[in-house]
């Protein structure tokens, strides 16, 4: 920060994957940072808190856990079962080549390697059959388990539905208000799957209807799970529901109330004054020239449009633009180096590497025509 020199005033927030080296309260980064400036806000990545919301009970987890190996014998037991399996896969004409192989570490992999398996169930039943090995007939009698393959429909559903919330969270140009919209909605969202699910309606979850083969099923297993996910995830972001109320005003200022709960949320927050707010937000919404940019972008209206003489709603509104809800900027300049550091770079420095890494991770397009017309060509005599 020093050698960057980077005033520790101008930062608002801090995003941290939850790590200890981040948040330790005694040499943590968030702690050494807040010894020079106490009103920065600090929070865990949003991305990051989904992903533990989503960790499954103890019996949908077995059940998980019993696919992911049976993946594992199909895949990894041996190459000459692998390719068998491949070309029976192929002779059966099948929607995929192959099942996918789990990795702890990919956030949307759990549910993918759900959604290819389930695809595929039948192939597998009529493999393992094939087989006729001790192992391949306990995964038999697995699969053709009506309660199983039930709990493995449920999850291929409730971890699409997790898949969804979790792309939308990831991108560039996401702010904050926009993440935390995006919780927001999945939470009504499982309220609603709740009920379809008391009701034994299943039309949220059409994997269940499809495979069900009673009229009525026991529900209490993915009732107990929507319930305990729905808990969780309010306890994880119970943090960003002030920020959340700020939401509207940032998104579209002319709907507050000047004497609404994200004028005290503001106030708490970034120490801005209460009453000035209150007159500029009224002198703004009833600003003429204003009225016209309301399908502006959020950071055009706040940036090219909103006036200085709006200070306070301004300083507000670019405070809350410039908070990062994710990790993921960092996650993808991570991954950006990892490729930039393959063998077939032509030079090793670091200094070469910090300037092919500050290229890829900026969002300009450099103007290429431009640079070639300035480059002096040598030409052959």
């Amino acid at each position: 920060m020093t050698k960057s020199n980077i005033s520790y005033d101008k930062i608002v927030s801090i995003s941290t994957d939850g790590a200890p080296a981040m948040i330790g309260k005694e040499k943590g980064f968030v702690k050494r940072i807040k010894d020079k400036n106490a009103e920065i806000l600090s929070y865990q990545c949003i991305i990051h808190q989904t992903s533990l919301c989503g960790k499954l009970s103890t019996t949908l987890k077995e059940v998980m856990d019993i696919i992911i190996k049976l993946i594992n014998f199909l895949r990894s037991r041996s190459a000459l079962q692998h390719r068998q399996f491949k070309d029976f896969l192929f002779e059966c004409d099948s929607v995929y080549s192959d099942l996918l192989q789990y990795n702890n570490v990919r956030w949307l992999s759990k549910g993918k390697v759900i959604e290819r398996f389930w695809s595929i169930k039948e192939e597998v039943i009529t493999f393992l059959v094939n087989l006729d090995s001790v192992e391949s007939k306990q995964y038999h009698k697995f699969l053709t388990n009506e309660s199983n393959m039930l709990s493995v429909a449920f999850l291929k559903d409730i971890l699409g539905y997790l898949n969804v919330l979790n792309t939308e969270l990831q991108g560039q140009k996401k702010l904050i208000c926009d993440l935390i919209s995006s919780v927001s909605a999945f939470r009504r969202k499982l309220e609603i799957f709740e009920e379809d699910i008391k009701n034994q309606d299943f039309i949220h979850f059409p994997t269940i209807l499809e495979y069900k083969k009673t009229p009525d099923i026991d529900c209490s297993m993915f009732l107990s799970f929507l319930s305990d996910l729905g808990e969780e995830f309010r306890k994880r972001f119970k943090d960003f529901a002030e920020i959340g109320k700020l939401s509207q005003f940032l998104k579209n200022p002319f709907e507050v109330s000047p004497t609404g709960e994200w004028i005290d949320v503001a106030t708490k927050l970034f120490k801005l004054p209460k009453s000035s707010l209150q007159i500029e937000i009224i002198d703004l919404q009833e600003d003429i020239s204003l009225q016209m940019y309301k399908t502006s972008s959020t950071e055009d209206f706040w940036i090219k449009h909103v006036l200085d003489k709006y200070m306070n709603c301004k300083t507000l509104a670019i405070k809350l633009a410039t908070m990062f809800g994710s990790t993921y900027v960092c996650e993808t300049s991570f991954s950006k180096m990892t490729f930039l550091k393959n063998r077939y770079r032509s030079r090793l420095t670091d200094h070469h590497l910090e300037n092919t890494l500050r290229i890829s991770c900026s969002p300009r397009v450099p103007d290429f025509k431009k640079l070639a017309q300035e480059k002096k060509c040598h030409f052959s005599h």
